[in-house]
């Protein structure tokens, strides 16, 4: 995993995935606005802790392999 391209496109990707969930939110499960523009916009809570959780799950692993 490139670390320098994840922390200079993170917010790029947050936003994307914001957007494209309120549009899937909206028209796919036919949802009403103020719902999928607050679960869309719990992508910049979600996905910071989901990358944090691999870096941790991986400084884990690697603590584990060298005593």
């Amino acid at each position: 995993m490139n670390i320098r391209f994840l922390k200079d496109h993170l917010l790029d990707f947050e936003v994307a995935t914001a957007i494209c969930g309120i549009g899937v939110l909206r028209f796919w499960f036919d949802t009403g606005w103020i719902v999928a523009i607050l679960l869309g916009l719990s992508a910049f809570v979600l996905i910071p802790l989901l990358v944090h959780l691999v870096f941790l799950i991986r400084a884990i692993l690697i603590a584990s392999r060298h005593p």
